[in-house]
């Protein structure tokens, strides 16, 4: 019966695989068999799940399936290849087994029109990674360019890390033009203009702008259609840490989410600017104590070589922190890393003298059980 449908029909299992599909299919997306004829191909080779700047580059099309509230609206997906078509229209729909029946129809990339828009990419539309090196990225579009290292990127990064409540125009202008007077009113207004087009090359003249707000005599991000990946952080170490006090099993899960997510210090490409200091050290203090509790964790469950490699990032991230240098010492001892134990404590000794003129007040033969 499939066979006469005028539109590709593809069928995916629950975790993706293509299990069945008609002709037409076939057509618009060439060979639905891997070469090796060994494992069937998966919805995310087809469609071009979490494929960068596509409309899923930030998840599969079976979790957007599962998570959703609503009935999916159909969507345009731009084909990774050349030839005809170069993009499909698709619509889905969840199948009883919680797999997946998928309608495709020739579309054309680059093709704006939408017959709806599809909410997952209206709420939010931007992902923003702040722990690090500042990175954007957008279902529509990739966002990049050399104005995020220029004044409107770090007026943009002042927003991020105010994100709770409306900046004043005359904070940032104080900020960045201290002694601008009028005209740093002027460049305010300016800068936010460029930050607004950067975010949306593609947005209308006058009309809205999606990411930043008027209000209040200044302006706002609009935090409901923008993900962070600092809040995501904060939040998964607050919920790490309370499951950990209750002596629960998801608390390693949690916090080693939360660790995975802290690639480096807050807007570690404004090492410099001193707005950002205060959050990135209450941010630092957050991912040492995640940190520290899943070494605790691993060593109260015997899984001693994963206790040490979170100790090291910790080491790493608190060099002149004693404690933990010590919990480490320890730990190889009780590795029989004797020479690594070795090496790390003159090379502790050296760096307490030369920075503060201070010995160790504990020797290698002191250390047997790590104090977590």
């Amino acid at each position: 019966m499939l066979a006469s449908v005028p539109f590709g029909v593809l069928a995916f299992d629950h975790d993706g695989r293509l299990i069945g599909n008609n002709p037409e299919a076939e057509r618009l997306l060439g060979p639905l068999r891997r070469p090796d004829g060994e494992l069937p191909l998966r919805c995310c080779d087809l469609l071009g799940c979490r494929r960068p700047s596509s409309v899923l580059a930030r998840r599969c099309l079976l979790d957007l399936v599962a998570d959703a509230q609503d009935p999916i609206p159909e969507f345009r997906v731009d084909l990774a290849r050349d030839g005809d078509p170069s993009a499909l229209w698709i619509t889905v729909t969840q199948l009883q087994d919680a797999g997946l029946l998928v309608t495709a129809r020739p579309g054309e990339r680059g093709d704006r029109r939408r017959r709806t828009e599809p909410h997952w990419i209206t709420t939010p539309r931007l992902t923003v990674g702040v722990l690090g090196r500042t990175r954007l990225a957008s279902a529509e579009t990739s966002i990049a360019g050399q104005w995020l290292q220029q004044r409107a990127g770090q007026l943009f990064k002042y927003l991020l890390v105010h994100r709770a409540r409306p900046v004043p125009i005359d904070e940032l202008a104080e900020v960045f033009w201290p002694a601008g007077a009028t005209a740093a009113l002027r460049n305010v207004r300016y800068f936010v203009h460029v930050v607004r087009n950067s975010l949306e090359p593609e947005r209308q003249r006058r009309r809205p702008s999606s990411f930043i707000v008027a209000e209040s005599g200044g302006y706002r991000l609009d935090t409901t259609r923008i993900e962070i990946d600092a809040d995501r952080f904060e939040s998964l170490v607050a919920a790490g840490r309370s499951a950990a006090a209750r002596g629960e099993a998801g608390a390693s899960a949690s916090l080693t989410r939360a660790a995975d997510l802290y690639r480096g210090e807050l807007l570690a490409d404004e090492p410099y600017a001193d707005w950002v200091l205060a959050e990135r050290e209450r941010l630092r203090g957050l991912a040492a104590e995640a940190l520290r509790t899943l070494a605790r964790l691993h060593l109260a469950d015997g899984q001693l070589d994963n206790a040490a490699a979170y100790l090291m990032r910790l080491a790493e991230m608190e060099p002149f922190d004693v404690d933990v240098q010590r919990l480490l010492l320890s730990l190889a001892i009780r590795r029989g890393r004797h020479s690594e134990a070795k090496r790390r404590y003159a090379t502790l000794r050296a760096r307490m003298r030369r920075h503060f003129g201070q010995d160790l007040d504990f020797t290698l033969a002191d250390l047997a059980t790590p104090r977590l």
